[in-house]
C-alpha cells in the first residue's frame, strides 16, 4: 500500500511515479485511511483523471474500498454502521464521479452501483472543483435514477441537491427543493438570538448561491418556454419567501437579498442568449484592435453563431435540434445508410443565404442549406477524423420550397428546436495560426474559441492540430461547442465540420 506520507504532498513531482504505479485497491485504502479533509478534492480529481488511467468500473470499486477504509476511524459502532449504509465519504464520491465522467466521455451508461455514492452535499458549486464535472456527467444519468437520487437527498435534508434540480426540470422537485430550504431557514429563524443573526445571514446568502444561480443556469439551458417559465417562477417564489422570513426580524438583511431577487427577476424573463451581446461587442473590439495593430495584415471574414432562444417559424432554416426544413421522412438519414437503421440526430442546419461566400461558391451551386447530423447526441460519437457517425447533408432549394418539417421526430429528443443568427466579423487571418507565438492575437483567438459557433476561417483547435486524418476532409466550414446545442463533445469539446467529414476534440 502506498505510504500515507506520499499523500501529504500528492502533487509533488517525485510522487507521480509511485501514484501511477500503485495498485488501485491499495491506493484506495490509503486514501480512505488518510484523515478526512486532508486531501483537497481538486487533488483527487487530478489524480484520477490526469495522473492515472483506471477503468470506470475499477474506479467505482475503488470508491467502495475508500469508503470502507474511512470507517476504521469511527469508534461508535452504531454511527459506523449508519455511515457504511450511506456511502457518503467525499473521497469515495470523487472516485465515483470520475468514473461517471469517463463513462460519459466514452458514451457508456453508468452502472447501478454508481447511484450508491451519489450524495450531493459535497458538490458545492462555489467551492468544490468537481461540481462542473459531476453536473455535466449527470446530464447523462437516466432520468428516473437521477430523480430517485434527488428524492433521497431531499428526504435526508441534503441541501446540495438543490443545485442539481435543473437537470431534471420537473416542477414538483423544484417545489420540494424550495420547501426544504424554507424549513432550514425557519430552523435558523427560531434559533436563540445569540446564534440567529449569523446563521440566518449565511443561509440567505446561500439562497443566491444554491438556489437562484443554479436554477437560472438550468433555465438558460432549456429551449422549452414551459420549462423555463416553471423553473423561473419557482426561483422567484423561493427568493420572495426567503425575504419574508428574513425581513420579519432583521430588516438590515434586505441588502443581502437584493442580488438573489434581481437574479430571480432576470430568470423570470426570457433567458438571455448563450453568448451575451457584450461578447459580440468584445469580439468586434478585439478584431478591430488586432487589425489596427497590423493594418496591412491579411483579413478573413467569418460569421459568429449566436443563439436567439426562440422557436423557429416554419420557413426558418438556421436552427438547432428539432427537425430541419426540407428533409422529408423518406430522406431522413439513418445509421449505416440502411433503411432499417436507427434515425440519426439533427444537430443544426446552416442557411447558406446567411453566408454569401458559400452561397455563391460553385461547390454549393444547387445547395440552399447544410444539415448536420450525428448518430447519437448523448454518447460522444464522432471523436476521430474519418468516422461514420457524423453526416453533412445538403438541402437543395427545391427541397426547401417543399417546406417539409418532420413531425413528430423519428426519435425521442430532449431539446426542442432552437434558432440562431450569424454576425459577420472580419479578423486577421493569422488568428487561426495555433502555432504562432503568444501575442496580441491571443485574446481574440480565445474569444473566438469560446463563442458558441463560427462559420468559415480555419479551425481553432482545442488541442494541437491532429497529425493525421485531415487529408480528404476538404474545406473547413464551421465549428461549434455544447453551448450552441445539447450534444456530448467530451470535456468542453468543439465539433469541427468540413466538406467531407466532421469530428470533435476536447480537453
Amino acid at each position: 500500500m502506498p505510504n500515507l506520507s506520499l499523500l501529504d504532498n500528492i502533487r509533488a513531482p517525485e510522487s507521480l511515479p509511485q501514484l501511477q504505479r500503485a495498485d488501485l485497491s491499495d491506493l484506495a485504502r490509503a486514501l480512505g485511511s488518510a484523515p478526512e479533509g486532508s486531501i483537497p478534492a481538486s487533488d483527487l480529481y487530478w489524480l484520477f483523471l490526469d495522473v492515472r488511467n483506471d477503468a470506470p468500473d475499477a474506479l467505482i470499486e475503488a470508491a467502495g474500498v475508500i469508503h470502507e477504509a474511512s470507517l476504521a476511524a469511527i469508534d461508535d459502532p452504531g454511527y459506523r454502521e449508519q455511515l457504511r449504509a450511506e456511502k457518503s465519504d467525499v473521497r469515495a464520491q470523487v472516485a465515483a464521479a470520475c468514473a461517471l465522467h469517463k463513462l460519459r466521455t466514452a458514451g457508456q451508461p453508468p452502472p447501478d452501483a454508481f447511484d450508491d455514492f451519489l450524495y450531493f452535499w459535497a458538490f458545492d458549486p462555489e467551492s468544490y472543483d468537481g461540481f462542473d464535472i459531476l453536473y455535466n456527467a449527470l446530464k447523462h444519468l437516466p432520468g428516473p435514477r437521477l430523480r430517485a437520487a434527488l428524492e433521497r437527498a431531499f428526504a435526508n435534508n441534503d441541501l446540495g441537491a438543490v443545485a442539481f434540480v435543473p437537470l431534471v426540470s420537473e416542477p414538483d422537485l423544484v417545489d420540494r427543493a424550495v420547501e426544504m430550504l424554507e424549513q432550514n431557514v425557519r430552523v435558523f429563524v427560531d434559533a436563540p438570538d445569540v446564534e440567529r443573526d449569523a446563521r440566518v445571514l449565511r443561509t440567505l446568502i446561500d439562497l443566491g448561491r444554491d438556489v437562484v444561480t443554479p436554477l437560472r443556469r438550468g433555465i438558460m439551458r432549456y429551449n422549452s418556454e414551459d420549462s423555463r417559465g416553471q423553473l423561473a417562477a419557482a426561483v422567484a417564489a423561493a427568493a420572495t419567501r426567503m425575504r419574508e422570513l428574513g425581513g420579519a426580524f432583521e430588516p438590515q438583511l434586505d441588502h443581502v437579498l437584493q442580488a438573489p431577487l434581481a437574479t430571480a427577476s432576470t430568470a423570470a424573463a426570457d433567458a438571455p442568449p448563450a453568448m451575451e451581446p457584450w461578447s459580440i461587442a468584445r469580439l468586434q473590439q478585439l478584431a478591430a484592435q488586432a487589425s489596427a495593430d497590423k493594418p496591412k495584415s491579411k483579413r478573413t471574414r467569418i460569421y459568429v453563431l449566436v443563439l436567439d432562444r426562440r422557436d423557429p417559424d416554419a420557413t426558418e432554416l438556421n436552427r438547432t435540434a428539432g427537425a430541419p426544413v426540407g428533409i422529408a421522412k423518406d430522406r431522413w438519414p439513418r445509421v449505416g445508410g440502411r433503411a432499417q437503421g436507427e434515425p440519426m440526430r439533427h444537430v443544426l442546419t446552416l442557411d447558406l443565404e446567411s453566408v454569401p461566400e458559400l452561397r455563391g461558391d460553385k461547390a454549393f451551386a444547387r445547395v440552399r442549406a447544410l444539415a448536420f447530423f450525428v448518430t447519437n447526441t448523448d454518447e460522444g460519437v464522432g471523436a476521430e477524423p474519418g468516422n461514420t457517425e457524423t453526416l453533412l447533408l445538403p438541402v437543395s432549394d427545391a427541397h426547401v420550397k417543399r417546406g417539409a418539417v418532420v413531425d413528430p421526430l423519428p426519435y425521442d429528443a430532449f431539446d426542442a428546436a432552437g434558432t440562431f443568427s450569424l454576425v459577420a466579423l472580419d479578423v486577421p487571418t493569422a488568428v487561426f495560426n495555433d502555432d504562432a507565438e503568444e501575442g496580441s492575437l491571443d485574446p481574440l483567438r480565445r474569444a473566438l474559441r469560446n463563442a458558441p459557433g463560427r462559420v468559415l476561417g480555419e479551425p481553432i483547435w482545442m488541442q494541437n492540430k491532429p497529425r493525421k486524418g485531415l487529408r480528404g476532409l476538404g474545406r473547413f466550414l464551421f465549428q461549434f461547442n455544447e453551448s450552441l446545442v445539447e450534444i456530448n463533445l467530451g470535456d468542453g469539446g468543439e465539433m469541427y465540420v468540413f466538406e467531407k467529414g466532421a469530428f470533435w476534440r476536447s480537453n
